[in-house]
């Protein structure tokens, strides 16, 4: 007896398990289609769930770029009134950021380089 037979002793697959001791070719040929029919699904959840992740880690790299956009001063030549108030810095930074915008009156004027001003969406979602 080879080291493979002796690996294999005893083993019954499960599609034979299902059938009982007097298979016939019906009953195989409906087992061995159930079996197929289980690993269609397998593969098919597994597709899924690659598919799922693939896209999971799409999302996670958009939103740290996002993050990394919004962290990330620009000179003021990029700032518009579109833009709307920013915090503006001037650098190296020695004190707080200025909140407004260089078209109001109290605009110190020294500033060079501005991050957005994120304002959450919805109340309810800080609580």
């Amino acid at each position: 007896m080879t080291k493979q037979d002796k690996f294999f002793e005893g083993y019954k697959p499960d599609f034979l398990s299902a059938i009982g001791n007097k298979p016939n070719y019906e009953t195989v040929c409906t087992a061995l289609n159930n079996t197929c029919v289980t690993l269609q699904k397998h593969k098919e959840r597994a597709d899924f769930a690659e598919k799922l992740a693939v896209e999971q880690t799409k999302l996670i790299l958009q939103a740290e770029a996002q993050e990394k956009k919004l962290r990330e001063a620009r000179p003021i030549d990029e700032w518009h009134e579109d833009y709307g108030d920013a915090l503006w810095w001037a650098f190296p930074i020695e004190e707080s950021p200025y909140c407004g915008n260089p078209l109001a009156s109290d605009w110190p004027g020294y500033h060079t380089h501005w991050t957005p001003f994120v304002v959450p969406d919805k109340e309810e979602e800080a609580k």
